[in-house]
């Protein structure tokens, strides 16, 4: 295998809104863009059983049917669907992975592969933050269609120099109770950090989480006997330029959960000095659709903003921002001394 093109559900469903609705024969239905996720996990889910093919069947007959539709409508919209090709790399629901290292660097510089690449200058007066959030589904079933998710970030830059932050991301899980295509969201949490970002403080649904070192190693964990450890189980572990911290939060069907973290940045920055640059990269992850977000950058008072990203706003020591996540993106606010 020479390199591995990933697609995911929305990619599909922007095809299918540039295209229109594709008759698929042989199972004697037409999908669209609004019914492809419960027709597709009707033919998964409905009489299941170890071993069956009827998902993969299903999908192969769509992707041989719309394939027949491209080779043989005359009149393909092919602006709306190189747009929407276009749009789906941009927003992640398309990864590319290529053996080949020159290649996949090009993919990787431009956010197409998911990597954790970080090229921006750094200095005494550059603050280079950095903010991810991965979910993954442990358990069996189709649940993250079902996700919502909100995020709240804000970050305070203190006299002293020191980076203080605040991290809050809401979930709802929409499924309804003893869905077929629904279920407990067995997720594991992973937040990406700048590299020794130093987590302080975890709470979920509001109450303080008493966090111990997660037991990683099965040669301890699959002992006979095996006591887990109290409290919240947290792996950090750093991968390039970033620290992560994951945990396990699970969130039934119809309910609500929050978590937020609290950490200080390993960077500390000189406030004497006439100006600084923040800077802030946020990753989005593939898969996920969108995600409602709010920031706000707090800063000493004997500065003011100088310049920053055209959609931040700011009223007095504060620069604030509110706007959907639909793919990688940075906030840049540029401060100088009164």
């Amino acid at each position: 295998v020479d390199g591995v093109i990933g697609v995911d559900l929305s990619f599909v469903k922007n095809i299918l809104k540039a295209l229109g609705s594709v008759k698929i024969a042989d199972y004697n239905q037409t999908v669209n863009a609004d019914n492809f996720f419960q027709v597709a996990q009707e033919h998964a889910e409905k009489d299941f059983f170890p071993g069956s093919t009827q998902k993969k069947d299903f999908l192969r007959t769509f992707y041989n049917s719309l394939e027949a539709k491209l080779s043989e409508k005359k009149d393909i919209p092919y602006v709306p669907l190189l747009q929407a090709v276009s749009q789906s790399i941009y927003e992640k629901h398309v990864l590319f992975a290529f053996n080949n290292v020159s290649e996949q660097a090009a993919f990787a510089i431009n956010g197409w592969s998911s990597a954790l690449i970080d090229e921006r200058q750094s200095g005494n007066s550059i603050v280079n933050d950095f903010m991810g959030i991965n979910d993954a589904n442990f358990g069996s079933d189709k649940v993250n269609y079902y996700i919502s998710r909100n995020v709240d970030q804000n970050v305070i830059v203190k006299s002293d120099g020191a980076i203080n932050e605040a991290l809050t991301i809401s979930f709802k899980n929409n499924a309804q109770v003893n869905s077929l295509l629904g279920g407990v969201y067995k997720n594991y949490l992973r937040f990406i950090l700048p590299l020794n970002a130093n987590v302080s403080k975890i709470q979920i649904d509001g109450k303080d989480q008493k966090i111990v070192p997660a037991i990683t190693d099965p040669s301890v964990y699959e002992k006979t006997g095996f006591i887990a450890p109290g409290g919240l189980e947290v792996q950090e572990e750093n991968q390039g330029q970033n620290t992560l911290y994951g945990f396990l939060l699970n969130i039934q069907p119809q309910e609500s959960r929050s978590v937020r973290i609290e950490y200080i940045l390993a960077q500390k920055i000189n406030s004497s000095l006439p100006e600084i640059s923040y800077n802030l990269k946020l990753f989005k992850q593939p898969g996920v659709d969108f995600y409602p977000y709010n920031f706000s950058l707090n800063f000493p008072s004997n500065f003011k903003v100088l310049d920053s990203s055209s959609d931040v706003k700011t009223k007095g020591n504060t620069a604030s921002l509110s706007t959907q996540i639909t793919k990688d993106r940075e906030v840049s606010v540029d401060l100088t001394a009164k």
